[in-house]
């Protein structure tokens, strides 16, 4: 019989990375904190008062002094959280776009179905994706195209912050950006170590916010810290497993 995920004495951290963040972080943290054992928020240098209002919802809270971009936020997270050895790690945005009541299915899916990541995508439904602003709808078909042809990444939706780790995966691999580049670079390298990916569909939510994407500055980046240099880590992963094969 295959168990549920409540049904097992297991440990589950949210890690949640925030750059001022103070108008949506306490209702998430108080949201996630319904599903998981802890909530781990990393304050990236926020000008406003995401710390205090993560810290009053009763998340740990990881203070960055200045900001250092979503890439290191989770690096501090993963780090902080792997001291505690959960079994599932659930990664999500502090700007509300993400529904904290899909925990756990992210987390049932990891256990029940021999899984390493799980994805949630917008674009699975195409009713919700229509509801992402078009620039957003580019960007994120641009990435997905070049992870999946050059990287054998099977995503529909590589820019989704919303995901779920066995803990095992960052006990493999590590990952080296600093921005919003660093979740592609972490799926390409779960990839190459063959890795298990599955998706789910989640919902497109969107309000006023605005994006902290910068197109321009974060597609050079992408250009430069995957295609350029991920394709020549798997050209010189390639040459030297044919010395010793």
């Amino acid at each position: 019989m295959t168990l549920n995920y409540s049904e097992r004495d297991m440990r589950t951290i949210c890690i949640v990375p925030a750059y001022n963040e103070e108008k949506t972080i306490k209702h998430l943290v108080l949201s996630a904190k319904k599903y998981v054992d802890e909530v781990i928020v990393i304050d990236d240098g926020s000008k406003d008062e995401t710390y205090t209002q993560a810290k009053e919802a009763g998340a740990t809270v990881i203070k960055h002094i200045r900001n250092m971009g979503k890439g290191a936020a989770l690096r501090s997270g993963i780090k902080e959280a792997l001291k505690r050895s959960p079994d599932v790690i659930i990664t999500m945005d502090g700007d509300g776009q993400h529904n904290p009541s899909l925990i756990p299915m992210f987390i049932s899916k990891v256990l029940n179905e021999n899984v390493d990541i799980v994805l949630g995508s917008r674009f699975l439904d195409k009713e919700r994706s229509e509801k992402m602003p078009f620039l957003r709808v580019l960007s994120n078909k641009t990435t997905t195209f070049i992870l999946r042809n050059f990287f054998g990444v099977k995503t529909t939706d590589s820019q989704s912050g919303y995901r779920a780790f066995k803990s095992g995966v960052f006990r493999k691999i590590t990952f080296q950006c600093n921005g919003y580049v660093a979740e592609s670079e972490i799926l390409i390298k779960a990839a190459r170590e063959k890795m298990n990916i599955m998706e789910i569909s989640i919902p497109a939510i969107y309000g006023g916010e605005k994006s902290k994407i910068k197109p321009m500055k974060d597609t050079l980046s992408f250009i430069f810290n995957i295609i350029i240099k991920q394709l020549i880590s798997n050209f010189k992963i390639k040459i030297s497993r044919g010395k010793h094969s």
